[in-house]
């Protein structure tokens, strides 16, 4: 399916703020960021997910489709993703984790990004705690790209998940938007493990 809006100032044009979608922008004292830019009901769980790695500590950005049907259209490229607020809290971060949803029955995420020894890391605990994850051979999921929001930050070099329908399925009651209210401990590990890995890494503001 190709996306409508190329751009966020394409998508202003027609959508509306907190009534097709929603943002929640938190800038914290953190050199990570934690971001979910297809998130409610575009590719549900995402937001669910970036809020709950981020909690209190990190900087935040979720970009939420809240329309009532048809959230998919809001969906923009990661490489084209552009909203101002964004940029922001990208050009004050120091690392970036990206949240994402697509496709796929079997429960895995796919890690990918250029920064690469922290994806290892992140691919190496997550199996350790019973989470598949993996590099995907598909290169629209590897999130190599510099253009990619996950690589927009300082350094230059950003970490990116591509979870599973099935694996977030899995995280809560269902997707639907009531059924996300209610995570499963699978979602708790999931966030612990990653808020784990992420305070081991001693990025410097």
């Amino acid at each position: 399916m190709d996306d409508r809006y190329n751009n966020f100032e394409q998508l202003l044009s027609t959508e509306r703020e907190n009534i097709d979608f929603r943002r929640i922008v938190k800038q914290r004292n953190s050199p990570w960021l934690i971001v979910a830019p297809h998130g409610g009901g575009i590719e549900p769980g995402t937001s669910e997910l970036a809020e709950a790695i981020a909690r209190f500590d990190h900087s935040l950005y979720t970009f939420e489709g809240i329309r009532k049907s048809n959230n998919r259209i809001l969906h923009i490229p990661s490489s084209q993703f552009d909203d101002p607020l964004l940029l922001k809290l990208l050009n004050n971060a120091v690392g970036t984790i990206t949240i994402h949803g697509c496709n796929g029955n079997e429960q895995i995420v796919y890690v990918g990004g250029l920064q690469v020894e922290i994806r290892d890391r992140i691919i190496a605990r997550l199996s350790k705690n019973g989470i598949k994850s993996a590099i995907s051979s598909n290169p629209s999921l590897q999130g190599l790209d510099e253009n990619n929001i996950c690589n927009k930050c300082k350094s230059g070099k950003g970490v990116q998940f591509e979870l599973t329908e099935g694996l977030r399925s899995a995280m809560f009651i269902s997707l639907s938007r009531t059924g996300r209210k209610i995570k499963t401990n699978l979602f708790k590990t999931f966030v612990k493990t990653i808020r784990t890995v992420i305070k081991d890494e001693q990025l410097q503001i």
